[in-house]
């Protein structure tokens, strides 16, 4: 789970401290097609919206709306 990975251990730290929020994680498939383009900062903050994707328990989008809300702060 996305949250769990922010709050284990010194993962937001290292993310925060080395710049890493904005990076692009992209997925190209074989074909040279996109397939995912996004970043940690997009990820916390689309699944913590209303509309996310899938079955997210409202505890769970509050966690990542105030991870979110670092984030914004840090960068």
């Amino acid at each position: 789970m996305l949250a769990n990975f922010f709050e284990a251990d010194d993962n937001f730290a290292f993310l925060a401290k080395n710049h890493l929020f904005g990076l692009r994680l992209r997925y190209i498939f074989p074909s040279g097609q996109i397939g995912i383009d996004t970043s940690f900062a997009e990820l916390a903050a689309t699944f913590s919206s209303d509309g996310a994707y899938g079955n997210i328990s409202a505890p769970v989008r509050a966690r990542l709306a105030a991870i979110s809300a670092r984030i914004k702060q840090t960068m």
